[in-house]
Order: C-alpha cells, then sequence, then structure tokens
C-alpha cells in the first residue's frame, strides 16, 4: 500500500523481492503527488511480481533505475529496452582500464570514436559504427588505417575480456596504402650532414642514420644504453614488443656517441633537452649546409637500410634493426637494394669515413 510520510511530497511504496535485500522491504518514492496515481505504481509492481519480471525490480533496488523511471517506461513499452540497455556493457570505463598498458597513440584514436565519459555500449561497437566512423575521419586513407589498427587491438582486448564474441574490426576493409616515401643518403652524405650540425645534434644524427633507429626512440637513448666495446645501442621502442631490442651501430658513428656521452655513467640522457622541432629544424639546416635537400629526418631510416642492404646485410638483421617483426617489409620496400656481386666493393668514399672513424671508436672502447 502507498503512504506518505509526514511533510514528503510524494507517495512512497515498500517493495520486496526474493532476489535482493535478502527479501526484506525497501522503501522507494513512486513520484507521484496524487495517491491515484501512485496507487497506478503500486499495481503495476505487483503485476511484475506475480508474474516473476524481476528484472525491472532488481535494477530498482540496485540504483540502475528508479521506480518512477520503471513505471514511465513500461507504459511506453520501452522497458524492454531500457533493461537491455543495462545488460548492454559500456565500453567508456573499458577503454579507461585498456589504456593503463596500451599504446598512448592508440588510445587517443580510439577515444575518438568512444568519447570519454560518454556512455557506449557493447552493441554500438559493430562492423557499421566502425566504417562510418573511419569515413568520417577527415584524414589520409594510411591514417584511417592506423586508427583501424587502434580499434582492432582494443577490441581483440575486449575478445580477451569476454566482452566481445568476436572482433568487429576485422570485417572492415582498409584504405589504400600510399607507396612508401623512398629518399635515402648514402652513409657518406648522412655522415656529412651530422658533421655540419652542432653537437649533441651530430651524435643524434650520426645514431639514426647508422642504426635506423627511430626519432623519439633516439631522444630517450642513455649513456648505459650504449655498449661502447660491442657497438650496440638498446632502443626502448613502445610501439610493439619487437620495437624494444638492441641495435649493431655502425663504426663510424660510436665515435660521436662517445662524444656525446663523455664521462658520463649510469642512466644519463644524451640528448637531454632536444625537442622533435629542434630536430627537425636542425637536419634541415645541416643538409642545406653541405649542399642536399628534399631529405626528411625520418629518411634516415630509410637511409639505414638501403646502405645495410647494399653492404650485404641480410634483410632479417635489418628488419630487427628497424624494429620490424620479420623481414616482409623489408623485402618489399627494400628488396630491390639486395646487391649482386658488384655492390660488394665499397666506394672509395666511405672506406674513407671507416677508416677514420675507426680510430677514434677503437680509443673509446
Amino acid at each position: 500500500m502507498v503512504f506518505k510520510s509526514k511533510h514528503a511530497r510524494t507517495f512512497k511504496l515498500k517493495i520486496a523481492i526474493p532476489t535482493r535485500n535478502d527479501g526484506e522491504p525497501r522503501t522507494f518514492s513512486t513520484g507521484c503527488t496524487i495517491k491515484a496515481a501512485a496507487d497506478d505504481v503500486e499495481r503495476m509492481v505487483q503485476r511484475m511480481k506475480g508474474a516473476r519480471r524481476w528484472e525491472a525490480l532488481e535494477a530498482i533496488f540496485d540504483g540502475a533505475l528508479t521506480l518512477p523511471e520503471v513505471y514511465d517506461a513500461e507504459t511506453r513499452g520501452t522497458l524492454t529496452e531500457r533493461l537491455a540497455e543495462l545488460r548492454d556493457v559500456d565500453l567508456d570505463p573499458l577503454v579507461t582500464e585498456w589504456a593503463t598498458r596500451a599504446n598512448a597513440k592508440y588510445v587517443r584514436q580510439v577515444r575518438r570514436l568512444i568519447v570519454e565519459g560518454e556512455r557506449f555500449p557493447a552493441s554500438r561497437f559493430r562492423r557499421k559504427t566502425v566504417s562510418e566512423f573511419l569515413a568520417g575521419l577527415t584524414c589520409s586513407g594510411p591514417t584511417k588505417n592506423r586508427y583501424r589498427a587502434a580499434l582492432s587491438v582494443f577490441a581483440k582486448w575486449l575478445v580477451e575480456r569476454e566482452v566481445l564474441e568476436s572482433n568487429p574490426v576485422r570485417d572492415v576493409a582498409m584504405q589504400k596504402e600510399r607507396s612508401p616515401r623512398m629518399v635515402w643518403m648514402t652513409w657518406d652524405e648522412s655522415w656529412k650532414v651530422a658533421k655540419a650540425a652542432p653537437k649533441p645534434y651530430r651524435a643524434l644524427f650520426a645514431l639514426m642514420a647508422a642504426t635506423g633507429m627511430e626519432l623519439g626512440v633516439a631522444l630517450r637513448v642513455k649513456t648505459s644504453d650504449v655498449d661502447f666495446a660491442e657497438r650496440t645501442v638498446h632502443a626502448r621502442g613502445s610501439k610493439t614488443t619487437w620495437r624494444n631490442r638492441v641495435v649493431r651501430c655502425e663504426l663510424w658513428a660510436i665515435a660521436e656517441l662517445a662524444t656525446a656521452a663523455g664521462d658520463s655513467i649510469g642512466p644519463v640522457p644524451l640528448f637531454l633537452g632536444i625537442g622533435y622541432k629542434d630536430a627537425l629544424d636542425t637536419f634541415k639546416s645541416a643538409q642545406q649546409a653541405v649542399g642536399l635537400s628534399g631529405h626528411r629526418l625520418h629518411d634516415l631510416r630509410h637511409t639505414y637500410a638501403v646502405n645495410a642492404l647494399k653492404k650485404g646485410y641480410k634483410a632479417q638483421t635489418v628488419a630487427h634493426q628497424l624494429g620490424h617483426k620479420d623481414a616482409t617489409m623489408v623485402t618489399r620496400v627494400y628488396g630491390r637494394f639486395v646487391p649482386d656481386a658488384t655492390d660488394y666493393q665499397a666506394n672509395a668514399a666511405t672506406k674513407k669515413v671507416t677508416k677514420g672513424s675507426r680510430k677514434a671508436g677503437g680509443k673509446r672502447a
């Protein structure tokens, strides 16, 4: 029976169900100020109890819905849909949980679809939704593929958590990729550009050209990451597990790393204070100083790959240096640079650079 407490504005109702609160009754507001309307709410509750429709009443006990919300939805015939929404997992907090272990760039890309603080039911995370989202992005096709990859990684995690039965992103078509940019220097040219740059940029550019290391990873290199005797550097990439690798450094660049390290011992950053824009601007100025143009700093990865293959390095070795999972991409992108017999003949300029650097590098080791 509905009742109204002293000074209360609305009528209340005590409800007891066997699946909550140990069967003991709890008091809920009907939201009605007129008794006849409150009586109608009570009749709805009694019908649900008689039909053993516990889900809506459980939602009231759990605080997911109020008694007036259940009554309004039942009256409009939308209660089934409201209850289905409650059963549907909200992906917003799951993105937050996934973000603690995921690549930060992937998280930002997923958040373009699943906006932080807004409910996003798992049932919406379908192939059509992802396809429409990607189509609506105002970026290039290859960039859309990066968004697709981020969403696919998140979907795979949801499958592992048994939130989804399958990964809906796998069936979304990829955009056509552009042919990869292929601009590179000889190692002799890259060394000239490095020498034209002030310290410590000189060591940074030499390191990238002599190892194939990415700029972001190179900027994180510490003195303790370099083994001058073995000529190796720990590249602490985080994009994938194979981006965290130990790479071999060409002898002619080791001397510059030794100069940049100085007397530092331990985990001291080699390139402290250098930002991305500073590095890009300095590289542009350095190449202009030696009469070169049209090269981007990222082209030093191409420079390493092409020169290493022309020198006779195995494709798998080059793939490891670049942080690739296997040699597939190296073979596809750089396969034409795999040498024939005549390419094994080092040119005089390279010999000169190597000879001059060996003496300096040997002294440090």
